[in-house]
């Protein structure tokens, strides 16, 4: 006759919040008191190869610091858990991501799913206000709610985040193959340093280093990487680099302005909310942080934006934002935001996502 359980060991008591992303990726797991940070490589939409492999793996690796024999036995020790993942802003990616866990044995109740940028927010447990993402991808989120947002960018890599590290980065492998043609110019300062970087003796070389990252999981954050040395010429005063470095600047600021316009009209229009104090806008990512990169640009635009409104610039459809903005760009571990959500299951639901 087998052991009965008690009724401590039956209740499931395990917390789970991953943040998956194109470069590193990360879960903090909490049981019988005690908090695990396990790190793992790219996991996100249209990025990874085998999507549905690599996160079976990553909730093996958990199950495994928690010395349990397989998933299945973690998902039925598990209380509650969330899956923040960058670029599943649809429904329909959302379903897929449950349907991976629920093939996992998770039961669809246990599991919340969400874009990273609402536990980037629930790390700073700010629900209404901003956050401008720069980094590998690039992304501006104007929150009423986790809920309820609108978003600008994180379409993709090679569709959109315009302004991001891996825009910065490609930039840089074009222009250099553009001078090779003669179509472009680039300094030898900046053609010789973007080659050392990649390992590369001739520019000839660039594409075949291109579509060998290209074919696997860390192809965005290799080229992402190469926004470093951009930054690093652009400070010494490289023609090449400031130039690729303002074309960056350009796009974010159209990304900010179209992200405060749509949130003026859509979900920022709660007027006790708007005057009780300045809404908090939260910088994250290296390049939005820096002050010779993007973040004196992303300043000036809010500040034009919210000029524009006490002079009464913009329509009356737009919500008055009279009480200003304030910059917050304190570090926060985005998996311990992804780790209170789930610990809120029940009243985190991502019903809606981003408003239309």
């Amino acid at each position: 006759m087998g052991r009965k359980s008690s009724k401590a060991e039956s209740r499931p008591d395990v917390l789970i919040g991953l943040v998956g992303a194109a470069g590193r990726s990360l879960a903090m797991v909490e049981s019988k008191g005690t908090r695990h940070v396990l790190e793992f490589g790219p996991l996100a939409m249209r990025v990874n190869r085998d999507l549905q492999a690599d996160l079976e793996h990553a909730f093996h690796a958990i199950a495994l610091r928690l010395k349990l024999r397989s998933v299945a036995e973690l998902a039925s020790n598990t209380r509650s858990a969330c899956v923040a993942m960058s670029g599943i802003f649809d429904d329909s990616e959302k379903r897929v991501i449950r349907r991976f866990l629920t093939e996992m044995c998770f039961a669809d109740d246990q599991v919340n799913v969400c874009e990273d940028v609402c536990a980037t927010m629930a790390a700073h447990r700010i629900d209404y206000g901003g956050l401008i993402t720069v980094s590998t991808g690039s992304n501006v989120a104007f929150f009423a709610s986790l809920q309820k947002y609108v978003s600008v960018g994180c379409w993709g890599s090679e569709l959109a985040d315009q302004g991001s590290g891996y825009y910065l980065g490609r930039e840089a492998l074009i222009r250099i193959i553009d001078s090779k043609d003669g179509r472009r110019s680039a300094t030898d300062t900046f053609k010789n340093e973007v080659l050392q970087h990649l390992g590369l003796a001739r520019e000839q070389e660039i594409v075949h280093w291109f579509y060998e990252v290209r074919d696997t999981n860390f192809w965005r954050k290799r080229i992402a990487d190469i926004a470093i040395v951009i930054s690093h010429l652009a400070k010494t005063g490289d023609t090449t680099a400031r130039q690729i470095l303002e074309c960056g600047r350009a796009e974010i600021i159209k990304s900010v302005k179209a992200g405060l316009d749509a949130a003026a009209r859509s979900c920022l229009k709660d007027p006790s909310r708007n005057s009780e104090s300045p809404l908090q806008i939260v910088l994250a990512g290296a390049l939005a942080k820096q002050r010779d990169c993007y973040r004196n640009v992303i300043i000036k635009e809010v500040e034009r934006f919210f000029n524009a409104f006490q002079t009464h610039a913009y329509p009356d459809s737009h919500a008055p934002l009279a009480a200003g903005f304030t910059i917050i760009d304190k570090p926060v571990k985005a998996e311990e935001g992804a780790l209170t959500i789930a610990k809120c299951a029940r009243s985190f639901r991502q019903d809606k996502g981003r408003i239309s």
